[in-house]
């Protein structure tokens, strides 16, 4: 009865997954990035780059306050 009670969210949440969701939160889509001109709020806005170092290490800087 357990593995029953355990299985059921899952077997629920297998036609949401088989959907697809629009866009899973942290992963990038270059394709939603529209052209425009941009105002930044200096005092909510923070600018970040990353770079992988040949996987070993990664230099990271972010501008703003």
């Amino acid at each position: 009865m357990r593995k029953l009670l355990c299985a059921l969210p899952l077997l629920f949440a297998v036609p949401l997954i088989a959907q697809g969701a629009p866009q899973m939160p942290g992963t990038m889509d270059v394709a939603r990035v529209t052209v425009g001109t941009y105002n930044t709020d200096p005092g909510h806005t923070l600018i970040g780059w990353r770079v992988s170092h040949f996987g070993f290490n990664d230099y990271f800087r972010i501008f703003g306050g």
